[in-house]
């Protein structure tokens, strides 16, 4: 007990036998500190200019070795920190000494991490933002898409709207599909007989999961046409008002008086049919190997499936749309005019 008070007592009045060894430990923890905030900062200088890091070599003090260890050199002139680590690496003292390629990538990592945090923290304060996507192949070439995000920055006193670049996302398909169900609702064209049947074939087939229930959802917020007015009053709130209510005063238009009707539905079956095979026929014509007499026999059969369609047509149209109606929970019945 006595050897235990003797040795409490010296800890407390710091006159331990390892004292100099601990003063030695503390000494080596400041420099590995300040050394690491000062690869930090000449990585941070890099990225904020656009600037490349590495060269066509890797190590201290050879031709082309870049710009991150080239700023390490420099640094190396009138820094004491930066001088007595380059001093113990080209003495070999050291293995592990930061300035490679290794470390450098992950300190721009954990320091983009830390940006994209604070992006999406201000994104979130600011509710409402919009998102632009912008695609662009790069040396490799790998198609890349840029991701930029726009939101009014409300952290400090003067509000502004702010433009913040996250990131690029490897695009390996350029087709213009993300993740969108074929067919998807296209505008309709005045010229092309494809995109006539597309529109049609987009309704007919997916009336029931999207389109009817997507237009009911736009009208049925009465609300959200005052909340983004007054969220961006600096950009006119009585005309956003106008305008978002225009847009749910037709959607519910579509919704219930259009797409609820039976005889819109019928007349949706009908008009597929016959659109798809005009244009059946329309694209073997058009096709580069096109053959003739196979084209005159198709345009044959087109006018004879019309002939037929005119007597029976209308009743197998009846039973498809009577089908449809049970999704949609419509009545299977013909308005009175």
């Amino acid at each position: 007990m006595t050897a235990w008070y003797d040795l409490r007592e010296r800890v407390q009045k710091n006159k331990i036998i390892d004292k100099v060894a601990k003063k030695k430990m503390k000494k080596e923890k400041d420099h590995w500190k300040k050394l690491l905030q000062r690869i930090i900062y000449v990585v941070e200088f890099l990225a904020k200019h656009n600037l490349p890091f590495r060269g066509k070599k890797q190590r201290l003090y050879q031709n082309n070795n870049g710009n991150f260890l080239g700023l390490i050199e420099m640094l190396a002139k009138f820094d004491p920190i930066i001088q007595e680590h380059v001093l113990r690496i080209t003495n070999a003292k050291i293995h592990f000494h930061y300035p490679g390629h290794n470390i450098q990538n992950e300190l721009i990592l954990l320091i983009a991490s830390i940006i994209k945090a604070e992006i999406i923290k201000n994104v979130k304060e600011a509710k409402y933002f919009s998102v632009i996507l912008d695609c662009t192949p790069n040396i490799s070439p790998q198609e890349q898409m840029s991701l930029i995000l726009i939101y009014v920055d409300v952290t400090s006193n003067s509000i502004c709207v702010q433009e913040s670049f996250l990131g690029f996302l490897n695009v390996d398909d350029t087709t213009g599909q993300e993740n969108v169900p074929d067919p998807t609702l296209k505008p309709l064209s005045s010229t092309r007989w494809e995109s006539r049947v597309e529109s049609v074939t987009a309704i007919r087939f997916q009336i029931a999961e999207s389109s009817m229930y997507g237009l009911i959802s736009v009208q049925v917020d009465s609300g959200f046409g005052v909340k983004l007015g007054y969220t961006f009053r600096m950009y006119g709130q009585v005309s956003i008002q106008v305008y978002i209510s225009k847009i749910t005063s037709k959607a519910k238009s579509l919704a219930k008086n259009e797409l609820g009707d039976f005889d819109f539905l019928v007349a949706l079956v009908i008009w597929h049919e016959i659109l798809f095979r005009v244009n059946y026929v329309s694209k073997s014509l058009q096709s580069h190997n096109m053959v003739l007499d196979i084209s005159i026999e198709d345009i044959r059969k087109l006018i004879l499936f019309l002939e037929e369609y005119r007597e029976s047509g209308f009743l197998d149209a009846l039973s498809v749309a009577k089908n449809i109606v049970i999704e949609l929970n419509v009545d299977p019945v013909f308005p009175e005019r």
